[in-house]
């Protein structure tokens, strides 16, 4: 089966490089729905469903891409960002400081995985739990030559990478930008 990723397009707190996580429910700016409008040319392939993240950005990027698509959309929270807790809404330059040391822009885009549970966010294993129940649903759900559309985050996205066993991309989960996972 493969899944086809998107994430969400472009906000006003990525523009500003904040966190953004679980917590904060911005809206796609202009240039976030254009960058949904340019994934829907891409994604021209036999889909079966469209799973979404219930955050804003998501579900509105995955609405977006369903006016040509025209497929059964479920909005499924185990794909919602991840809980950064009290660090929500941070300047990401301003990370490192908030957590001495531990955390930085630069850190969190080469590793994955980060507990945020020490700032009442979420733990990597309440992540990786509810990640495994949304591939279990899919799998228990769709026959396994199907392609499925999941629009949903950044984190999530590395995150799903790295529990496969997969290289997350180099250049990073870039917004609007469709990536295939096979399982």
């Amino acid at each position: 089966m493969k899944l086809v990723f998107v994430r969400h397009g472009r906000t006003k707190s990525n523009v500003e490089s904040r966190t953004m996580g679980r917590r904060i429910d911005d809206s796609l700016l202009d240039e976030g729905k254009a960058e949904a409008k340019a994934a829907r040319e891409l994604l021209r392939h036999n889909f079966s469903r469209i799973y979404t993240s219930p955050q804003k950005r998501a579900f509105d990027t995955a609405k977006i891409i369903n006016e040509r698509l025209r497929l059964p959309m479920e909005v499924r929270s185990e794909i919602v960002e991840r809980d950064f807790g009290t660090l929500s809404g941070i300047l990401w330059k301003e990370m490192s400081d908030k957590t001495d040391g531990w955390m930085s822009r630069e850190v969190f885009g080469t590793s994955n995985e980060h507990d945020f549970s020490g700032y009442m966010g979420e733990s990597k294993l309440d992540i990786r739990s509810r990640l495994f129940k949304f591939l279990d649903h899919v799998r228990k759900s769709h026959n396994v030559d199907e392609r499925i559309l999941v629009v949903t985050h950044g984190g999530v996205i590395r995150i799903m990478h790295t529990m496969l066993g997969l290289e997350v991309p180099r250049e990073g989960i870039e917004n609007g930008a469709p990536y295939e996972i096979e399982i």
